[in-house]
């Protein structure tokens, strides 16, 4: 194969719908807290699905598909090594 003349692309091909289960994620980030906001969370004292939806995001790891709908048109789009 010769490989000078290859490129890289991505390639990005859109489902029309997918049918599965999220099993398990976690919620992440970065918070600027006062020395009394994390006594306060740290002591119970904060609703945690409130704070979680207020101020993290929501990070699915583990997932399964059991289906998906029709496939798209292939998008390509070059990769330009930097």
């Amino acid at each position: 194969m010769d490989t000078a003349s290859m490129k890289k692309y991505k390639v990005n091909v859109p489902v029309g719908w997918i049918v599965g289960y999220l099993r398990y994620g976690h919620f992440e980030g970065i918070v600027e807290l006062t020395d009394k906001q994390l006594e306060e969370i740290n002591s119970g004292g904060v609703n945690r699905r409130d704070f979680c939806r207020e101020y993290l995001d929501l990070v699915v790891d583990s997932y399964r598909v059991d289906d998906y709908g029709n496939i798209g048109d292939i998008e390509l789009e070059e990769v330009k090594d930097v």
